[in-house]
C-alpha cells in the first residue's frame, strides 16, 4: 500500500517555514506519506515583498527537500474547471487542481478552500 500524498497551501507552507525559522511554533505536519507544494505556493512563498536574503536562503534550503509540481497542460486544465465552477481566486483553484492531479489531500486553512465541495479534492485543516 502506498503512502498518502499531501500538497501545502501556501498558508501552510509559509506557517511550516516561519516554525523553522523560529518566529512562531511549527506546524504539524503529517509525517506518514508524501509532501508536495504547488509551483504557485513556491512563487508566493519566495515573492514576499519583506523577505530578507537570509530567510530566503532558508526557505531555498527546505525547497530542496520538498518536490514543487509544475503548471502542467494537466493542471492547469484542473485549474480552469475548477476557477470556472467556483470562481475562488486564480493561485487557489492553481493549488487545489495540483492536490486533485496528484490524488493528493490538500492541507490548508484557508477558509474557503476548506468548505468547497469538489469531485477528487480533500482539503484538510493544519
Amino acid at each position: 500500500m502506498s503512502k498518502p500524498k499531501y500538497v501545502l497551501d501556501s498558508n501552510v507552507f509559509i506557517s511550516f517555514v516561519k516554525g523553522l525559522l523560529g518566529t512562531t511554533p511549527a506546524a504539524a505536519l503529517p509525517v506518514d506519506g508524501k509532501i508536495f507544494i504547488s509551483v504557485i505556493t513556491r512563487i508566493e512563498t519566495l515573492a514576499y515583498p519583506q523577505i530578507s536574503a537570509k530567510e530566503e536562503e532558508k526557505i531555498l534550503a527546505v525547497l530542496r527537500h520538498i518536490p514543487v509540481v509544475p503548471l502542467t497542460r494537466r493542471v492547469e486544465k484542473n485549474a480552469i474547471i475548477f476557477r470556472k465552477k467556483t470562481k475562488m481566486k486564480l493561485p487557489d483553484c492553481i493549488v487545489a487542481a495540483t492536490a486533485i492531479t496528484l490524488d493528493a489531500v490538500l492541507l490548508s486553512n484557508d477558509s474557503g478552500l476548506l468548505n468547497v465541495k469538489w469531485p477528487g479534492l480533500v482539503v484538510k485543516r493544519v
